[in-house]
């Protein structure tokens, strides 16, 4: 599959933007799972962001 286009933007398709939008993800997100973690894009537009636990 092809992650990104000429001008170095990711390319995701009607339905992973979708669960990007269901998961309220920013493309920011995206950006950094895939290209820092290594994630699939199916896995990073899938996945909810986890709160921060906070100590009290």
């Amino acid at each position: 599959m092809k992650i990104r286009n000429a001008d170095k933007r990711i390319i995701l398709t009607d339905e992973q933007v979708k669960a990007m939008q269901d998961n309220r993800l920013k493309r920011s997100d995206v950006y950094n799972r895939i290209f820092g973690l290594n994630w699939t894009v199916n896995k990073a537009v899938s996945k909810p962001v986890r709160g921060r636990k906070h100590e009290s």
